[in-house]
């Protein structure tokens, strides 16, 4: 019976899989913004930790296809993916790794870390749920965490625009450059020195956004 359950959650995945470049490309037509126009010729070529605010439940849907290219697994809320068990199998066949949100979870960190050893990056909402009023919620320090112990380097990307499909304005995608974390200053402490990086993070984001304004 399981191997009959993964089976058919390999089979709807790659059907989810097909539908997600249809519905991203054709349904929603995103203009994806390089913060460098060089980067979109010379992409990324080491796993790194793509953060992104979260604007609606298509989020993930939207950035994991346009990155796909990168092997980009992405992070997503276990309690959403349990809903069914054929939903779970879908995702999970769709490079999606499931984290509790509301308890104390470490599993996550070691599945990632396992991923990006093979080569693989990763996505992750730092907001942990979608904005309710329009505005950046504060960035949790996870991402942070993973990237200092994985040692690379992350890339802030934003979702700025309405999911009009067909009509309407274009979603624009904007990536930004790869950037290190800073080392902790003298006495910090990690809990301190990780939720400052998640911070400055937010910031960044902060002005991706203001630059895919510019670029309406």
């Amino acid at each position: 019976m399981k191997r009959l359950e993964n089976f058919l959650g390999k089979i709807a995945g790659l059907i989810f899989r097909c539908l997600c470049v249809v519905i991203t490309y054709v349904g929603f037509r995103p203009k994806v913004i390089y913060a460098n126009p060089e980067r979109k010729k010379k992409g990324f070529d080491k796993p790194v930790v793509f953060t992104c605010n979260h604007v609606s439940h298509k989020d993930g849907l939207i950035i994991a296809t346009l990155l796909w290219k990168y092997r980009v697994h992405i992070l997503s809320a276990k309690d959403q993916m349990e809903k069914s068990k054929l939903y779970y199998h879908v995702l999970k066949n769709n490079r999606a790794i499931p984290v509790n949100r509301f308890g104390l979870d470490t599993g996550w960190i070691k599945e990632c870390m396992r991923v990006m050893k093979e080569g693989n990056s990763m996505i992750i909402f730092p907001e942990g749920h979608t904005s309710k009023t329009g505005e950046m919620n504060p960035y949790r320090p996870g991402f942070a965490l993973l990237a200092n112990m994985a040692g690379c380097e992350v890339v802030p990307a934003v979702i700025d625009g309405n999911y009009n499909f067909l009509f309407g304005k274009r979603l624009r995608v904007v990536i930004g450059e790869p950037e290190p974390l800073r080392p902790a200053l003298e006495g910090q402490r990690s809990s301190a020195h990780l939720q400052a990086e998640a911070d400055r993070f937010h910031d960044i984001s902060q002005g991706l956004l203001e630059l895919a304004g510019q670029k309406k």
